[in-house]
């Protein structure tokens, strides 16, 4: 009686699932605690009600790990060793990529006697993988282009809603590099925008706004505003009678719209290479050579002129390259000062470096050669890398204590004078209150640009091996240069260093470079854009794994081939040709 009364008093706590070996063997359980009254009737302990830890058998494929077609983690096809290398980085060091971009057989056509004329369709109403500008050989017949209503601006926070957002404009850093929201290039489009309502302005204003929506990630507006934009530069184009002032206003909604194309996820390299093909033929057709252009005009041509020269470096080392892209790489370039200005050396705070080191780094770019190529060190190519170098060497670059921006009438006859000084004479700059950065930043700045171009011939032109004493000397000094800029916003300085990256220490000192000011502002598409590459090159380094060369011939070649192969790998893997401007 007593063993039955315990029994009942500890079956009054039950569990709410049958023990281990009732299950197994498939009877009632009494669920009683501890243990169950059945398992002590058959002199068995009792398994408890708690978990129990089973391993899959061999035969069992459903819940197998082994399976062929069930496994949590791809399993490796090599026995490769690395860090943070995705199976995209494999496939791009096997060259097996197909780069998720448009192929070069497959490359929309570019027509450039129409390079203008865009699809009137909205591009909201396509689905993402559609969302794409055709061609402009069938679109002329469609129906003609209305001149869009004006929009209405009552603040500035309408036309760029990134200052309410962020409290301050995203733009400046997304065309320029440029970090300060009241940058001259930034409020020279702003007020070309609002100067009128006619066709080139209300082009501006809504490209604008576009890639103000877009560095938002509010792609629907921007898209809006991107078709508004795109409707009124083709009325205005349409016009003959097109005023200097306009034709700079039609080039800066050009230019805006090419940036929108390739920050876009769904552009394409032939929509951003139809909007810089339009921009440069507008140039052309007001620009006279050997004028000196001043203030506004100016600003506009190098910032042309800037985005020129970064797009050829980019095309350059894209495998996916046209022949429409390799024109306009290789097309006529257009500066705002002739040939013998002492002002091309004046360094431009919206570009962070001068014009003629801009135009030296255009030559140093024909200058790189594959290895494999019949004329790479060539009698002929060694003479245009020794013409290059020693341009560079005797560059000077000049910093200018005023704002190089005057109004912009309607004849285009602005000017305005530099006053220009040397590094020693900025004790008192700080007080101007129309400058954007400090002189030493900008010196810093552009002393970098020389570094880096100097740093891009000796490794891919001439074909320096890393270890030798001068590459070494350029890369203390670059990444010594970095370190005083603290923060840099120059996507193309950024890659050409940060692919050079010789330690931890050093990459990590080109990441912080790179990173907002204020943890939480937004960072740049494109410098978030040429984080992911210098990312991508730094995991094909560790992939390739190249030992320090030697002085000989053999082994620099290599270390070059390899090098530029990882320029090439990492670049052309973009949907689009990617901006370093």
């Amino acid at each position: 009686m007593a063993n039955k009364a315990t029994s009942s008093k500890v079956g009054e706590v039950r569990s709410a699932k049958r023990c281990w070996n009732c299950r197994d063997r498939k009877i009632a359980c009494d669920r009683a605690l501890p243990g169950c009254d059945k398992c002590r009737q058959r002199g068995k302990t009792c398994e408890g009600y708690g978990l129990r830890l089973s391993w899959p058998k061999d035969n069992d494929a459903r819940r197998s790990a082994r399976g062929d077609g069930h496994y949590i983690q791809r399993q490796m096809t090599a026995a490769y060793e690395f860090v943070d290398a995705s199976m995209h980085d494999i496939d791009l060091f096997q060259g097996s990529s197909s780069s998720n971009g448009n192929d070069k057989n497959n490359a929309t056509p570019i027509h450039l006697d129409r390079a203008m004329a865009l699809s009137p369709s909205s591009p909201s109403s396509l689905p993402g993988s559609q969302r794409s500008y055709i061609s402009p050989a069938s679109l002329m017949a469609s129906q003609p282009y209305i001149m869009p209503a004006a929009q209405e601006v009552t603040s500035m926070a309408y036309l760029d809603p990134s200052l309410t957002v962020e409290g301050h404009s995203l733009l400046p850093g997304v065309f320029s590099g440029a970090s300060d929201q009241f940058d001259d290039l930034y409020g020279l489009l702003v007020r070309m925008s609002l100067t009128d309502d006619g066709a080139p302005a209300l082009a501006t204003r809504h490209a604008l706004s576009a890639l103000s929506y877009q560095t938002l990630g509010q792609q629907a507006i921007a898209y809006a505003h991107q078709s508004t934009a795109i409707r009124a530069l083709q009325v205005a184009i349409e016009n003959p009678a097109l005023q200097p002032a306009q034709y700079f206003q039609a080039m800066a909604a050009s230019m805006l719209l090419n940036y929108y194309e390739i920050l876009d996820e769904h552009g394409s390299a032939a929509s951003s290479a139809i909007y810089f093909c339009g921009c440069k033929r507008l140039a052309l057709a007001m620009h006279r050579e050997h004028r000196n252009y001043q203030g506004d005009l100016a600003l506009i041509l190098d910032w042309v002129f800037y985005h020129d020269a970064m797009y050829k470096f980019s095309i350059h080392h894209w495998e996916k390259r046209t022949a429409a892209q390799v024109m306009v790489k290789d097309g006529p370039k257009i500066l705002s000062k002739p040939i013998f200005s002492p002002l091309r050396h004046v360094v431009n705070p919206s570009l962070g470096c001068s014009l003629e080191l801009l135009e030296i780094l255009c030559q140093v770019v024909d200058t790189v050669l594959e290895p494999a190529n019949p004329s790479y060190h060539s009698p002929e190519h060694l003479r245009a890398l020794r013409q290059a170098e020693l341009r560079l060497d005797g560059v000077v670059q000049h910093v200018s204590t005023v704002s190089g921006v005057d109004g912009l009438d309607s004849s285009g006859g602005s000017v305005a004078s530099n006053d220009i000084h040397d590094n020693s004479n900025n004790n008192n700059s700080h007080s101007l209150p129309f400058l954007n950065e400090p002189p030493q930043y900008q010196q810093t700045e552009s002393q970098l640009y020389a570094v880096a171009t100097k740093l891009y011939l000796l490794r891919l032109g001439r074909g320096l091996d890393k270890q030798s004493d001068a590459v070494q000397d350029l890369l203390d000094t670059g990444f010594a240069l970095l370190k005083t800029l603290r923060r840099c916003r120059r996507p193309w300085l950024l890659f050409v260093l940060g692919v050079e990256a010789r330690d931890d220490d050093e990459r990590r000192l080109v990441l912080c470079s790179m990173a907002p000011d204020e943890p939480q502002l937004r960072q740049p598409k494109n410098i978030r854009l040429v984080r992911r590459l210098i990312q991508a090159a730094w995991t094909q380094q560790d992939l390739h794994a190249t030992e320090p060369g030697t002085a000989s011939s053999s082994s620099s070649t290599k270390d070059t081939g390899c090098l530029l192969r990882i320029y090439n790998t990492v670049i052309s893997a973009n949907s689009a040709p990617p901006i370093f401007a």
